[in-house]
């Protein structure tokens, strides 16, 4: 169960990184390759991240994250995947 919510809450935060983080990204680099100035270009990615929904989305994305690896990586660890000292064969 605890592998299933660390799965999902994973997904979840990965998810929201394309609509929080990956817009800007792009619209920067669409920016600097097509020559707009470094004041057009702030002001463009201030826009893009003023609205409460853009805050949101990386929210989720550093909670879904975080709370989705230490789920999965503690299911591991109680299913005895991941013991220290274990050898891989």
């Amino acid at each position: 169960m605890l592998g299933t919510i660390g799965a999902v809450l994973g997904f979840a935060g990965y998810s929201s990184l394309f609509f929080g983080v990956l817009p800007s990204d792009a619209a920067a680099l669409a920016a600097a390759q097509t020559g707009v100035d470094n004041d057009t270009t702030t002001q463009i990615l201030d826009q893009m991240a003023a609205p409460p929904s853009a805050a949101i989305a990386l929210m989720l994305f550093v909670i879904g994250h975080i709370s989705g690896t230490v789920c999965s990586a503690s299911r591991c660890r109680r299913g005895g995947w991941c013991r220290p000292g274990r050898r891989w064969r």
